[in-house]
């Protein structure tokens, strides 16, 4: 007799659906904070197009990026790894113990956290002058007076980052992305109304103070935000577990992330050895590979983390998995075509950008060959960024931290053997070969620990829920 039931697609369809639905979302929110971010970088560009305009590459414009190099180093290691270690906790706690223990976790690293910036700030108040003859090597004693000046006008630049990066882990875990990628929309539009208002009167004080201001008005404006959804500012001392958990995470991310920022700063302490307008040049070359990394890979692993960490948390490998592979996939499609179009016009794309005002045209050629070396690390850097995120959902950032200092031994070596050839834009293809070779080791360390989660959970009893 046959059965009444005939055989039906219907169970593999229905498998594939939550897949589907979750690429979606994913997608979703990396298009409304690539739409976002891409208003903001186009804000940035307009800033550094006045800056070009107004300062060339003048010496004030050299001591000015290498002033702002160590707070912006302080930045991205201490807001980097913030975000990276107390995301995948807050979206964990969320899951398991609900939104009233999320907020106290959030109370518990506002207190520790800002207490650690404040040390922060102190030790790199006090550490300055130690580090200005080998971060102005090649500088004169009256530019290198000018950077020691500049540097201490610049540093709350990392209160108010730092402050920033924490509300903005609390709104991307909530999927709250529009507020967390607009806000840094304020930094550019302050420092080009500075200059536009004072840099006749102020010089090159005026991009210092548009800067600082730009910044504190960025974390005013994420405070509110949190205030808005019912998050008081109350720092609590009493550290909990989870709290405890986040130390242990951030410690080993902000070393790494210490030794991933360096490079830049290293790439702008060697680029002061090569004479005056090197460091200027070195940034300008930097400005459209960071531009497209700042809408490309910025928005995907902003919108992925919280998925990523969602899985982590529920143990779904194979989802993982796959989600991974296929943005992969993509982004290469999409980066590699990109990559050529930039290196064959350079010139051309230099040209039109900057050359107005005190830009010369000497200036166009040698920033053209540094930006067409580097922005050969485009494909390398927004797929490593994935794997990135992802160890650190799945809690490794000790991996990320030995990959780190990998790179730091790989692009001094690299600077210094290309730079005897390439000058200034030996320095630009050091660092694609840096972000070459950390993808490789990320997605080496993801491979191998994706296959040891899976063979772990393949020994596990099922749970029938």
């Amino acid at each position: 007799m046959k059965s009444s039931t005939p055989a039906s697609p219907a169970p593999s369809i229905l498998v594939r659906i939550p897949a589907l639905a979750k690429k979606w979302k994913v997608l979703s929110s990396a298009l409304t904070v690539g739409g976002l971010t891409l208003v903001v970088k186009m804000a940035s560009t307009a800033q550094h197009l006045v800056v070009a305009y107004r300062f060339g590459t003048s010496d004030a414009l050299d001591a000015f990026l290498i002033a702002m190099a160590l707070p912006m180093l302080a930045v991205s290691v201490f807001g980097g790894a913030l975000h990276a270690a107390f995301l995948p906790s807050y979206v964990d706690m969320c899951r398991r113990k609900g939104d009233l223990q999320a907020r106290v976790l959030f109370g518990e690293v506002l207190a520790t956290g800002g207490l650690a910036i404040m040390v922060v700030m102190i030790l790199l108040a006090a550490g300055f002058p130690l580090l200005l003859p080998m971060l102005c090597a090649g500088f004169s004693t009256t530019k290198v007076a000018m950077t020691r000046m500049l540097f201490y006008r610049l540093l709350p630049v990392v209160f108010f980052s730092a402050f920033s990066s924490l509300c903005i882990s609390v709104l991307n875990a909530g999927r709250r992305f529009a507020m967390a990628a607009l806000a840094p929309l304020a930094v550019p539009a302050v420092v080009i109304g500075f200059l536009i208002a004072t840099v006749q009167t102020l010089g090159i004080d005026a991009l210092v103070y548009g800067t600082v201001c730009g910044f504190a008005v960025e974390s005013l404006l994420l405070g509110a935000a949190l205030l808005h959804r019912g998050y008081p500012f109350k720092p609590r001392w009493r550290l909990g577990t989870a709290t405890r958990q986040v130390a242990r995470q951030f410690l080993p991310m902000a070393a790494g992330a210490l030794l991933m920022s360096a490079s830049e700063l290293i790439d702008k302490s060697m680029a002061a050895m090569l004479g005056p307008g090197s460091v200027a040049v070195l940034s300008y070359g930097s400005k459209l590979t960071a531009f497209f990394i700042g809408v490309g890979a910025f928005s995907l692993a902003t919108a992925v983390f919280p998925h990523f960490a969602a899985l982590v948390s529920a143990q779904k490998w194979d989802q993982l998995e796959s989600m991974l592979r296929s943005w992969i996939f993509w982004l290469g499609l999409i980066c590699l075509p990109l990559t050529l179009l930039v290196v064959v016009f350079s010139s051309q794309i230099v040209s039109a950008a900057f050359e107005h005002g005190a830009f010369a045209a000497a200036d166009t050629e040698v920033v053209s060959r540094v930006q067409a070396l580097y922005v050969l690390q485009m494909p390398f850097y927004i797929t490593g960024i994935m794997g990135v995120r992802l160890l650190s959902a799945l809690k490794k950032n000790h991996v990320l931290m030995a990959i780190s200092a990998v790179n730091v031994v790989t692009n001094i070596v690299g600077n210094l053997f290309c730079m005897r050839y390439l000058g200034v834009a030996g320095i630009s293809l050091s660092t694609s070969v840096v972000y070459l070779i950390s993808c490789l080791l990320i997605y080496r360390s993801v491979s191998s620990t994706l296959r040891h989660e899976k063979h772990k959970a393949a020994l596990q009893p099922e749970v029938v829920s």
